[in-house]
């Protein structure tokens, strides 16, 4: 039988046999309330339930069981239930499912077919397309690989054993020694060579390395391979400037995610005194490293280990009661992830046996200490017995205080970009734009996306690196604007290409700060799996590493915002919601501001604005540390339409500082500002100031001095 619809059988077969009332009642938290001849749940997946009826209902399919949320939109079936609640991948999920059906089974054993002599060359050839009927390709819906996919797998890894052992395998062997694996390890663990010619064991979906690479096989508790991972480019002389990542991995959509964790087989003497100890290690040869000394180890894989809470729940599972010791590396990145990861294993579970191993000074990883020292595992053992705890009750005040006084002497890490306006930054804490989230909006025609750019460029002058995400308009016009802005020249002579203009740019450019400035614009995918928030972390963390410094990061604008294909099909305010939340974490994680560009609702003229005036912003108005709306010095939308659409040199304007997490808001006081719409510049004006200190008097232009009155000949 095919291996995809094994699988589906399997997985149909439980989900008749489980009994969804009784799960939804259990994962949610919340006894079921009749509505006429249907029962309603509270979802786990959004708070403000405050209504009499909980949004969360059931139907049956097929005989399936199948939930969905009237109010956010989720839905599925209780392995989607499990996976969402528990945080564990599909497999895990399934077994859970099985387990609350009555049916608990070995499902590796249900799958694997073991290795075949032909490994498949594809799972869509078994048949013809019928005439006249384009073939749809047979892809692997469910995040495990198929009995065929663990067949072509376990057939490659025992091929590239042989090559190991292989005259042509010798440099990945010596460069498995020289990591300080024993040859017991290497071929208890069943670790290979691939050379990188073609072979056949190798099919369609498994990454072929540049020159020979050493490939770490992921086994499971029978010695099967079900995952694999190949270090590419080890040997000095070969191509290891081009060899683009460190670890390949096989094709997700063939051969199923990576598991995020593994168990290697321990092969030094097992050591009684840490019997009860589980190292969690960071990647292969660190956790085989560990393995080999004789210690329970289990290697977190993938990138972001700080965010592998898959991981973390499998741990956590396995490993109940043992003492579970983070063994990461002696690096900055580590450092960051620890807390998030004991966050992780403690929300897993009850259990909070979690503790931190200190590496020596000078130590990179435990493989690097191993290399030094000829007395690791005893060492080693010594440094687990001195481990600290972590996520061990609550923190106490006491606790914290070390780390709080570092953080307020600390004043070289403290990040205050200042904005460009003066009057602003006395507002704002330390005095401009601090890391977290700066919302801004404003009305149509007051000069949003020129707004943006001054402070960017007023950034990049101050040498922060700025990224500016272009979503509305290309990053061409935004650079003519800036250089209309520095040159004083009209934007007219940008749009219409004039020489002066182009020579002018050039003979400036060399003046200003452009290497600071980073635009970047956000493309159109068919296939989206992380969405334009994803990409911004993807952008801001490869800025941070290129500059060595935390840059400035402008979204122009929320509303333009991409969501991935998980959320295509939700409400527009929960996909807005949703991509503030995953910019939130951003500003969190990295430590940088973020000023998000959003567009508002109508404003009433004769009221203050505030928060609600955000259009369809979701949660993020709240989640946001300041948030600041721009609109015409008016007292009527009559005048503020006037105003804008004639061609005056300096439009009068108020800032509104609506919020402000760290300081005080402008309330009947919002700060004046200028806007030279010809020249996209903006500034603030003590004479503008005084002459509008009555925000509800009607505005005159008598009431601007001489030299800021709007021109009196209108632009032809």
């Amino acid at each position: 039988m095919n291996g995809q619809r094994d699988i589906r059988r399997i997985r149909d077969e439980i989900l008749r046999r489980a009994d969804l009332r009784a799960v939804l009642t259990e994962l949610t938290d919340s006894a079921p309330q009749r509505q006429g001849a249907r029962e309603y749940w509270r979802c786990p997946f959004h708070d403000g339930q405050t209504g009499k009826t909980q949004p969360l209902s059931m139907d049956i399919k097929d005989g399936i069981g199948l939930w969905r949320c009237q109010t956010c939109g989720e839905g599925g079936t209780a392995i989607d239930l499990f996976m969402r609640t528990q945080r564990v991948d599909f497999m895990e999920a399934l077994r859970l499912v099985a387990r609350a059906a009555g049916t608990e089974r070995d499902l590796e054993a249900d799958l694997y077919q073991g290795p075949s002599t032909t490994p498949p060359q594809s799972r869509s050839r078994d048949a013809a397309p019928s005439p006249g009927r384009k073939a749809k390709p047979d892809r692997l819906d469910d995040p495990h690989p198929t009995a065929a996919a663990l067949g072509a797998i376990d057939a490659y890894v025992t091929a590239c054993q042989h090559i190991l052992w292989s005259e042509g395998g010798r440099p990945a062997l010596e460069w498995l020694r020289r990591r300080g694996l024993t040859d017991e390890t290497i071929r208890t663990n069943r670790l290979g060579a691939d050379l990188g010619s073609p072979m056949p064991e190798r099919v369609p979906g498994i990454p072929r390395p540049q020159g020979p690479g050493a490939v770490f096989p992921i086994l499971d508790s029978h010695g099967r391979a079900i995952y694999l991972q190949i270090r590419n480019g080890i040997t000095e002389t070969g191509p290891r400037s081009r060899a683009g990542n460190k670890y390949l991995n096989p094709r997700a959509d063939e051969f199923g995610r990576c598991p995020r964790a593994c168990w290697p087989k321990t092969t030094g003497p097992t050591r009684a005194d840490t019997a009860d100890v589980v190292l969690i290690c960071e990647g292969l040869p660190d956790t085989l490293t560990a393995a080999q000394a004789g210690f329970k180890a289990v290697g977190l894989l993938g990138t972001g280990h700080s965010a592998n809470t898959e991981g973390a729940a499998s741990i956590v599972r396995r490993h109940v009661t043992e003492k579970l010791v983070l063994a990461l590396d002696n690096d900055d990145p580590a450092e960051r992830a620890l807390p998030k990861l004991a966050a992780a294993l403690h929300e897993a579970s009850a259990n909070q046996r979690t503790w931190r191993l200190h590496l020596p000074t000078g130590v990179n990883d435990l493989n690097d200490w191993h290399l030094q020292d000829s007395d690791f595992a005893d060492h080693l053992a010594a440094a687990v017995r001195r481990a600290s705890p972590l996520g061990w009750g609550i923190p106490h005040v006491t606790a914290r205080l070390p780390g709080w006084c570092a953080t307020l002497a600390d004043h070289a890490g403290v990040l205050a970009i200042q904005t460009s306006f003066p009057t602003l930054d006395e507002h704002l804490a330390h005095g401009g734009w601090r890391p977290g989230i700066h919302l801004f909006g404003g009305c149509p025609g007051v000069g949003k996306s020129a707004f943006a750019t001054q402070c960017a460029l007023h950034a990049a002058r101050a040498d922060h690196p700025v990224l500016y995400v272009s979503i509305e308009q290309p990053p061409e016009d935004l650079i003519g604007r800036i250089f209309c802005k520095e040159l004083g020249v009209s934007i007219d002579r940008y749009w219409n290409r004039e020489p002066s203009y182009l020579a002018l740019a050039r003979q400036r450019a060399p003046g200003l700060p452009l290497h600071n400035l980073h635009i970047v614009t956000d493309p159109a995918l068919v296939r989206d799996t992380v969405g334009t928030a994803g990409r911004i972390r993807a952008w801001t963390e490869t800025l941070e590493r290129q500059t060595g410094a935390r840059p400035l990061v402008i979204i122009d604008y929320l509303q333009e915002m991409r969501p991935p294909d998980r959320e295509r099909s939700k409400d527009e305010r929960i996909q807005i919601a949703r991509s503030g939340l995953t910019l939130r974490q951003l500003a969190r994680d990295m430590g940088v501001p973020v000023i998000v560009i959003s567009s508002i609702n109508r404003v009433s003229y004769q009221t203050t604005p505030n928060l609600a005036a955000f259009k369809g912003s979701g949660d993020l108005e709240y989640q946001a540390d300041t948030a600041l709306l721009l609109r015409v010095r008016a007292a009527s939308d009559e005048e503020a339409a006037a105003m804008t659409e004639k061609d005056w040199h300096a439009i009068p304007l108020e800032l509104h500082l609506v919020k402000n997490r760290y300081g005080r808001i402008t309330g009947q006081h919002p700060i004046p500002i200028s806007f030279d719409r010809q020249h996209g510049r903006f500034r603030e004006e003590q004479d503008i100031k005084e002459a509008t200190s009555n925000r509800h008097r009607r505005w005159a232009p008598d009431d601007v001095p001489e030299h800021l009155r709007f021109g009196s000949t209108p632009r032809g």
